[in-house]
């Protein structure tokens, strides 16, 4: 009696296993685990915090890095404003960010938040010792918490002038008040009014504000205010 062969298809499907079992090794193997993770572009954020964002837990395996979820964990917490991510092999990922600045701080019922330039709130405090960003005043927010964004449009004038303010120009400024929207008034960290109306017209305003910014150390007399709310500035002297 003849002893019968294996089947072909017994012998590929014993093949096909072994192939499945060698890849479940393979993507598992120490070999891919990720063993360094670059992160660039972060100031404020620390690389535990943004790792945390991120969700990423170690032991990191490469082919468990799934790009578009990690860009989208960051970018989905309001204090990232962009964030790519990039597998490098063997054993890297990058990280890069790009983090939401504050623009200005603006009172709240509750103390004080800073605002990105969009409008979104990205940092609340009780309490300020001393201010980083120009205080847009005259203007209390209610329910507005981390992450909300700023429906006010004279605030958002506001923030969008300083937006238009190169960043040297910007830390000169110490407040805007906006309590009366005909007569928008900004104020030097030295105590000068830099009087601009309605802000209608900000890109000239501001245009105007850096030109008045960097000529004022050359000027001696004390100036009171500069008024852009008229076709041509006008400057009023302290007596």
């Amino acid at each position: 009696m003849k002893r019968r062969r294996p089947s072909k298809y017994i012998l590929k499907g014993i093949l096909l296993l072994f192939i499945l079992i060698g890849i479940i090794f393979f993507l598992r193997s120490p070999l891919l685990a990720v063993s360094t993770i670059k992160i660039q572009g972060n100031s404020t954020l620390s690389n535990e915090q943004i790792c945390a964002i991120a969700d990423i837990k170690e032991p990191v395996n490469m082919f468990n890095i799934h790009t578009d979820v990690l860009q989208k964990r960051l970018e989905a917490d309001v204090r990232i404003e962009k964030a790519i991510i990039k597998r490098v092999f063997p054993a890297t990922v990058t990280i890069t960010v790009e983090e939401a600045r504050p623009v200005a701080t603006m009172n709240c019922e509750y103390g004080y938040v800073d605002v990105s330039h969009n409008g979104k709130i990205l940092n609340v405090y009780k309490n300020i010792k001393s201010f980083k960003y120009p205080l847009i005043n005259g203007k209390i927010l209610q329910d507005k918490y981390i992450g909300d964004t700023i429906d006010d449009k004279n605030a958002l004038k506001a923030i969008s002038y300083l937006m238009m303010l190169k960043d040297e120009s910007r830390v000169q400024l110490s407040e805007i008040n906006i309590a009366d929207p005909q007569m928008i008034v900004a104020y030097t960290i030295s105590g000068e009014q830099i009087r601009l109306g309605t802000l209608n017209e900000a890109q000239e305003k501001a245009k105007n504000t850096e030109i008045f910014l960097h000529d004022l150390k050359k000027i001696t007399k004390k100036i009171e205010y500069v008024d852009f709310s008229y076709a041509s500035p006008v400057f009023k002297f302290k007596s």
